[in-house]
């Protein structure tokens, strides 16, 4: 029987999986139908383009500074172990165009944009504004959806450049004016955008660069910006809606602490499971940069392994990581936790509260990072 049951869960989970992706293609479909009306109003597209491109500017040009910056520093780390100091320019500038800067930039404004698309939208759902917008037979699809889908579209790519160019420009602070690599290289490389297995030699150093990549830094911060994202946003929507809902006055009028009932537990939670997290998501980066490397590609698997083993050093790179993963979790469960219980008991108030408490925490745990790195490998 408890066979059955099981299994019945799964298809119900998978036909009810099946049926939201049909509703949301649908969905989506409807809006890029009506999308022509949209444009027949561009200035609701200019409205919302102002909301989710121009509002996010803040948020983007710090993040990217930040970003930029840790790269020079822990770049330069890398690169010193073998010689390649002045390939930090193009290091820096290929890691942001690549990768980090669509990604990052892709996270960040869905913490900040797409969460506040989401309660937005709701909201006027939960007040019934929709329903009266299609009796009186204006089309939501055309007047809320495709404004704000189109901002989305046109805004992210130029987000994104931002993020690249203000990153570029951290890295430049940090490797030429801070550290002292030579001017003249930084630029050069980065224009020529050297290919580092072509033209230094190094695919052996492929298993100890994403270890260390991996370790010191992309696996604590993406997986607190996930977290942030997760994890904070529903701690605050949750302790928000006990705070509207009047759950913690009820609980102070039966003389129940509610820091003690409701805050404390959730705390030692996130810092408890945000180093774990962190763990896991460098133990699984470092099984897909093998998969690529090693598989894939066709990179030597013991150097793979031997360059790994060599290069990460346990004090200096895995408790280093740790040590961010227990900081970011405090800072992100306390945020989180402070957005939900001071939140203004209104539905607009808790999801103001759960914007702010991604917002918030991304840009702690960005600014933290860099604090820490610096911190860590001052004497390096």
């Amino acid at each position: 029987m408890p066979a059955v049951n099981a299994i019945k869960g799964i298809g119900h989970r998978t036909i009810n999986a099946v049926w939201r992706i049909g509703v949301a293609t649908r969905f989506f479909m409807l809006t890029l139908t009506h999308s022509g009306s949209g444009f027949r109003r561009f200035h609701l597209i200019i409205k919302e383009l102002f909301s989710t491109g121009v509002m996010s500017l803040i948020i983007i040009i710090v993040a990217g500074l930040f970003v930029g910056m840790v790269l020079g520093l822990q770049g330069y780390e890398t690169l010193k172990r073998y010689g390649s100091e002045s390939a930090l320019g193009s290091m820096v500038a290929l890691s942001l165009v690549r990768e980090l800067g669509p990604v990052v930039a892709a996270l960040l404004f869905a913490s900040r944009a797409g969460s506040a698309m989401t309660a937005e939208i709701g909201l006027m759902r939960a007040t019934e504004q929709i329903s009266a917008m299609e009796m009186m037979a204006v089309n939501p699809i055309a007047r809320i959806v495709a404004p704000r889908f189109w901002a989305g579209v046109i805004s992210m790519p130029l987000l994104a450049a931002l993020f690249s160019a203000v990153g570029v420009f951290g890295g430049y602070l940090v490797g030429v004016v801070q550290i002292g690599v030579d001017e003249g290289s930084f630029w050069s490389q980065m224009q020529a955008a050297v290919d580092f297995r072509e033209d230094y030699g190094s695919e052996s150093a492929l298993g100890s660069m994403v270890a260390l990549s991996l370790v010191r830094e992309l696996g604590p911060v993406v997986a607190a910006l996930l977290f942030a994202s997760r994890a904070g946003s529903a701690m605050t929507a949750e302790i928000g809606l006990m705070r509207a809902t009047e759950q913690i006055s009820a609980m102070e009028m039966m003389a129940v602490n509610p820091i003690a009932r409701i805050v404390a537990p959730r705390f030692w939670a996130g810092v408890i499971s945000m180093p774990l997290l962190a763990a896991l998501f460098s133990a699984v980066g470092v099984f897909g940069g093998y998969l690529v490397g090693v598989v894939q590609i066709g990179v030597d698997e013991g150097s793979f392994w031997s360059q790994m083993q060599a290069a990460v050093d346990f004090r200096e790179d895995i408790l280093n990581g740790v040590i961010k993963s227990f900081a970011f979790g405090i800072v992100v469960t306390v945020i989180a936790l402070f957005e939900g219980y001071d939140a203004p008991p209104t539905a607009e108030g808790v999801s103001g509260a759960t914007t702010r408490t991604v917002v918030t925490s991304s840009l702690a745990i960005l600014m933290l990072d860099f604090v820490l790195t610096a911190i860590m490998f001052r004497g390096t």
